[in-house]
């Protein structure tokens, strides 16, 4: 049997090899790359969306009227953040408030910043409604 020198030359028989090569590539990537599609679209569903507000949990200390909190009963406290954004802060902030809280158990940087962000919200609430008002109605 004499083989036709057309179809069996050396680019045909690369051409094959390579053809086979990506369809065995295809085989092992494309279910990796639908787990990956369904994985990214799991974890988008469980973003939290940016305009919800987010939900806190917060330790509360009894407090008198007429008796002010000290820093440590008012900031040092357990704070567990359900949804989170994220936010950049210098990093000699980061690494002071880093040791702060490494000092501390059970307190996190995000639950301290949160709460001190949180109280000053609630301090300068006028004042920040104030300068959001001149173009819009109250923030806070």
């Amino acid at each position: 049997m004499i083989l036709n020198p057309i179809l069996y030359n050396d680019n045909t028989i690369m051409i094959g090899v390579i053809a086979c090569c990506l369809i065995v590539l295809a085989v092992v990537m494309i279910p990796k790359a639908i787990r990956h599609r369904k994985q990214m679209k799991q974890n988008e569903s469980e973003k939290p969306v940016q305009d919800e507000e987010q939900e806190v949990q917060m330790i509360v200390v009894p407090n008198d009227e007429n008796k002010k909190l000290s820093y440590k009963e008012k900031f040092i406290c357990r704070n567990e953040i359900k949804k989170r954004d994220c936010v950049y802060i210098s990093h000699d902030t980061h690494s002071k408030i880093m040791k702060l809280t490494k000092a501390l158990d059970n307190i996190t940087i995000g639950g301290y910043v949160d709460t001190v962000l949180k109280e000053h919200l609630k301090e300068y609430k006028d004042e920040i409604n104030n300068i959001y008002s001149e173009s819009r109605k109250d923030l806070l």
